[in-house]
């Protein structure tokens, strides 16, 4: 029946024989199976057993189908063989059958083999018993057996009656040729039912169509140029040299002689297609022009705009938009192919249908969008998406290596929420957790809980940053006893900053004091031996202060030597060298002195200009230059006189 196939089998054994002989041999089964593909396989759908099975009852011996209902023949029920009829009514498409009958013939005898041919058409059946002896031995009776079954145009959950004795009828829109039916069918594209109750469908009258299913009126009248007869689903265009000028049209009339017409058109004209009629001044010539880009001319009258959703490539047609394309401007020589995320079933639209939530579609130029459910439990997705990247409430999406777009939901971490449609880099974080970045799930409970703020990122409070938020920022300082970040403002920085630095200066003045010391010893002790040296000697200059060089000045050549004499009174008349005034001056000692602290010092005389005064030196100074002797001291050089 339709797509529904009964087989009996009625010698199979019970379960419980196994494979061995038993006394259950011949319970019998009944197969149902269905087809979804027009008949190319069939699985199976239903087992169907007697509630009363017996050995050798040869259940399925007979089976018949109409619509909802089975009945199955057992024509050795019995000991004596009288026979029995089983009806079975399914309610939910053929998945599960209900025994709802047993039939039997009202003068049942032995060996009528009652069951042997069963037939059933809505609420009526028919039982054959080849064996009844009625019209003479073994001459055979058939039983017809009639059921309080719904009247066509008519259905309830079952099929029969109810308790009231009622049925529903058939809304509009719908039909039932049938009884015993447990649902009404929709009226088919082209077709429709305005009333409750119906048997059959009407067609759509001619100039009208219907291009859906189970509609109660054919609303759709064709325009000017096209034309269906009774029973469209839609209307079709005009063929080519035909037109209608009306609408409404059943059909197209052929055009005059010497006019032509395009594909769809409601006039005829002179001119081809692609051009337009062009009335010259005088209103008795006509000029063919062709048609701008993007206008279109099939009668060759006048040049037309193809509406929204339509183009013309050839300015001679206009053409719908192919299903999963669009055109949403006028003047169109081509269509666009929907984007990612959105879709078109229909031809001739002028935009895309967003993907539904939970469906999606990551190409452009598709009919319908997918369904998330090919990926893993738990993924969905918003309006318009590419892909399911939405995650239900308590997960979130994350990258996963196995999966097949690399993504995965994920069950939300401990102290964070996931609402719906959170990503790895969405996480909300509780307050007082921190995580390394938007890339980790790894939480880790902060140190100080007033520190971390949590969120979706690792969101320190104010004045708090770096690992677990333990760092204080810059112009933030740590009070020791809460382990708390507080701002400094701006007079304390300012009040730090002096302290350290009057610190650092006296301690760098600290460092420093004993070389300025000694320095300063140094500077009086040279002084007050030039003063003794003066005083015996009025001759010696008073700017001997300024000629002292700077030492580092020494180098030595083959005619020097920097090694220095043993001190004492013998230096008295050697030759030195004295760097002075930027230059090497020859000169001689005159005299040596040891001061009250233990600076010693000598006096030279500048040989090559003895008219100079005499100048006072440090004994080690490193600008004085020792000459070999060439003579020992002279006895009769003036020796200074105290004053």
């Amino acid at each position: 029946d339709g797509d529904t196939v009964v087989v009996g089998a009625r010698e199979e054994k019970d379960s419980s024989c196994g494979s061995g002989p038993c006394l259950l041999a011949g319970i019998g089964k009944a197969y149902v199976f269905r087809t979804t593909n027009g008949g190319v396989t069939y699985g199976q759908v239903a087992k169907l057993t007697a509630a009363d099975a017996a050995a050798e009852d040869d259940f399925g011996r007979s089976v018949a189908i109409s619509g909802d209902s089975v009945v199955v023949g057992a024509h050795q029920w019995s000991i004596g063989g009288t026979g029995m009829a089983y009806v079975f009514q399914t309610s939910d498409g053929s998945a599960t059958y209900e025994q709802v009958a047993k039939l039997t013939a009202s003068d049942a005898a032995n060996y009528d083999r009652f069951g042997v041919s069963v037939a059933i058409d809505g609420g009526n059946v028919v039982v054959g018993a080849y064996l009844d002896d009625d019209g003479g031995q073994s001459s055979g009776s058939a039983y017809v057996f009639s059921f309080n079954v719904c009247p066509p145009g008519s259905f309830s959950d079952n099929g029969f009656l109810d308790g009231t004795g009622q049925c529903t009828a058939c809304p509009a829109s719908t039909y039932q040729p049938l009884s015993a039916q447990s649902a009404c069918d929709p009226c088919a594209a082209g077709r429709f039912s305005a009333e409750d109750g119906a048997v059959d469908c009407e067609a759509c009258p001619a100039g009208r169509s219907q291009p859906a299913s189970g509609q109660s009126e054919c609303n759709t009248v064709c325009l000017p140029g096209t034309y269906a007869p009774a029973g469209s689903a839609s209307c079709d265009h005009c063929p080519y040299n035909t037109y209608s000028s009306s609408p409404g049209a059943a059909a197209c009339d052929p055009c005059p002689d010497d006019l032509k017409a395009g594909l769809g058109q409601s006039y005829c004209s002179r001119c081809l297609p692609g051009e337009a009629e062009h009335i010259a001044d005088d209103g008795l010539s006509i000029t063919c022009l062709k048609c701008q880009n993007g206008t279109f001319s099939p009668l060759g009258l006048y040049c037309e705009v193809p509406p929204l959703g339509w183009y013309t490539p050839d300015a001679v047609q206009s053409l719908p938009c192919a299903a999963g394309s669009f055109a949403n401007e006028t003047y169109a020589t081509s269509c666009t192919a929907c984007p990612a995320g959105r879709s078109q079933p229909a031809s001739g639209q002028s935009e895309c249908i967003g993907c539904a939530p939970e469906t999606y579609q990551p190409d452009a130029g598709h009919l319908g969008c997918e369904p998330c459910a090919t990926f893993q439990l738990g993924r969905g997705s918003r309006s318009g998406a590419v892909s399911c990247d939405y995650c239900g409430a308590g997960l979130y999406l994350g990258d996963d290596a196995s999966s097949a777009d690399g993504k995965n939901c994920f069950a939300c971490p401990a102290h964070a929420d996931c609402a719906a449609g959170t990503t790895l880099a969405t996480l909300n974080v509780h307050p007082g957790y921190w995580r390394t970045g938007r890339t980790s799930p790894k939480l880790k409970r902060c140190f100080l809980e007033s520190a971390c703020v949590g969120g979706n990122a690792s969101q320190c409070a104010p004045g708090y940053h770096k690992t677990l938020c333990a760092s204080c920022e810059h112009n933030y300082y740590l009070e020791v006893s809460t382990g708390e970040c507080y701002e400094c403002d701006a007079a304390a920085t300012r009040r730090t900053r002096h302290f350290f630095g009057l610190h650092l200066f006296i301690l760098l003045l600290f460092c420093a004091s004993p070389f300025i010391v000694a320095r300063f010893l140094r500077a009086r002790a040279h002084d007050a031996a030039k003063r003794r040296f003066r005083a015996r000697s009025g001759r010696w200059s008073r700017s001997a202060k300024a000629l002292l060089p700077k030492a580092g000045r020494v180098v030595p050549d083959g005619e020097t030597s920097t090694s220095r004499p043993p001190w004492g009174k013998n230096l008295v008349g050697t030759a030195v060298k004295v760097h002075a005034v930027g230059a090497w001056l020859r000169a001689e000692i005159v005299d040596v002195e040891t001061d009250y602290s233990g600076a010693r010092g000598i006096c030279i005389q500048y040989t090559d200009y003895p008219s100079a005064d005499e100048e006072f030196h440090d004994y080690e100074s490193e600008d004085i230059m020792y000459l070999p002797q060439s003579q020992t001291p002279k006895s009769d050089i003036p020796q200074p006189q105290d004053d």
